[in-house]
């Protein structure tokens, strides 16, 4: 979440109601806040189900009935002795979805009801993989299929650094209707103590690759490139798709917003709320993109060049930069003279940035960042090389900054990018967080070739 904008929707129209909630930035996972949820004081954030956009999962008449919800957590205190729940579509008599913890002869587990018989009845189905104590963040993935009655609840221990993941199938088939969306509990209480950080919410099934992404904050990397001849335009522009745009709850923290492609992606539409409404959106951070010359005989209409071959989507009006990296660790100075250890002869961030710029991308509003890779001609052509997208906070870049995406190129003949599409799962050998680990190249297409539609919370 961001400082100050725990309820605002950033992209859609849904605006959460804060009943309580404070912020904390000093202990969070993303972005530079987590929420403070504390059970005595009913801290909650809500919306009703008439105020969610029109494509919210779960909405009352939605006939889509799939949810995925992926967010941070910590829990600060969990001695309870029955079930209290961290985010509900749910009310009194009016049942659909509701997932929390339970305490299971001592034992906390990952818990969740699924509504059925019009609301008034409920089916639990636990998690028993993961035992889930006090001090320490979750990440936990969650998607639930009607037509199947499939669910999985998957659980990142960032303690452990180890992953559990949990399937199954419900008896009965999903309630839907005109319960409030909640986070921390559900309007008969069930309140938890904890900090949430990063809940977002899709109206499609993801993948564990894709819920793992989202954790590591590389959801939507994809590396996209083109090739160039003297007689033939080849163009790309950021592996654009067209999608149809969902609307969903957005906060900064725990609330959503809507983006109707994989994460942190940008629309071109005016509003994110019509379910039906045709949008095109682009992969963000991670993606390239290079517009090469027309030849005479070419029929091809090439999109307006781009300045630079890394691109990245995020909110307007910030200031981001990129970081070029050896395959070693070794990063690159701003000028690319030379690479070297981070942190060599006291140098920091400021001296390793490149900058991006804020341009405006089709018709839609702005959002979209783009920086060169080379500028001075001296990065070597036919190497992989990785890249890393900041987020700078102050005056200058400093190395407090926080990373937004990853990715790998191949810098090809004449400055070109020359590699499509690469799959890579690299480990840096260095416990720098300013290293470029787990790079991911992959494209992020669900198995019905479409980008899923997100709202990130």
């Amino acid at each position: 979440m961001d400082s100050g904008a725990q309820t605002t929707d950033s992209k859609g129209t849904n605006t959460l109601t804060n009943n309580g909630v404070a912020e904390d930035t000093s202990d969070f996972k993303q972005g530079d806040a987590s929420g403070i949820f504390v059970a005595a004081d009913s801290d909650n954030f809500s919306i009703t189900d008439a105020n969610l956009d029109a494509g919210f999962p779960l909405k009352n008449g939605d006939a889509n009935k799939k949810i995925s919800v992926c967010n941070w957590v910590k829990f600060t205190d969990i001695t309870i002795t029955g079930w209290d729940g961290m985010w509900s579509k749910a009310g009194t008599g009016k049942e659909s979805l509701e997932l929390g913890i339970i305490d299971v002869a001592g034992t906390k587990r990952v818990q969740g009801f699924l509504g059925f018989n019009n609301g008034v009845s409920t089916e639990a189905f636990t998690d028993t993989e993961t035992a889930i104590v006090a001090g320490r963040w979750y990440h936990i993935g969650f998607t639930y299929q009607d037509s199947d009655k499939s669910w999985r609840i998957r659980i990142w221990d960032d303690t452990a650094s180890s992953v559990t993941d949990k399937t199954g199938n419900t008896t009965n088939n999903i309630n839907v209707e005109d319960a409030p969306f909640q986070i921390n509990g559900n309007p008969d209480g069930h309140y938890l103590d904890m900090r949430v950080d990063e809940l977002v919410v899709f109206k499609d099934i993801l993948g564990t690759g894709e819920i793992d992404q989202i954790r590591e904050g590389t959801f939507g990397a994809v590396t996209t490139t083109t090739t160039s001849s003297s007689s033939t335009s080849t163009t790309t522009s950021t592996s654009s798709t067209t999608s149809s745009s969902s609307s969903t709850t957005s906060t900064s923290s725990t609330s959503s917003s809507t983006s109707t492609s994989t994460s942190t992606s940008s629309t071109t539409s005016s509003t994110s709320s019509t379910a039906s409404t045709s949008s095109t959106s682009s992969s963000t951070s991670t993606s390239t993109s290079t517009s090469s010359t027309t030849s005479s005989s070419s029929t091809t209409t090439a999109p307006p060049p781009v300045e630079g071959e890394i691109h990245h989507n995020f909110k307007t009006g910030q200031t981001l930069y990129l970081c070029r990296f050896q395959t070693n660790g070794e990063v690159f100075l701003t000028d690319g003279s030379a690479d070297e250890e981070w942190g060599n002869d006291g140098r920091d961030a400021d001296d390793y940035d490149v900058s991006m710029t804020e341009i405006q991308k089709g018709s839609g509003e702005s959002r979209h960042y783009v920086g060169p890779f080379d500028l001075s001609g001296n990065i070597e052509a036919g190497k992989i090389y990785h890249f890393a997208v900041y987020h700078q906070k102050g005056g200058n870049p400093a190395d407090t900054d926080k990373p937004l995406g990853q990715g790998v190129i191949e810098w090809g003949v004449d400055g070109e990018i020359t590699l499509v599409d690469i799959t890579v799962d690299i480990s840096v050998v260095s416990d720098d967080l300013r290293r470029v680990k787990n790079v991911y190249g992959q494209d992020t297409l669900t198995s019905e070739g479409v980008f899923p539609e997100v709202n990130i919370l």
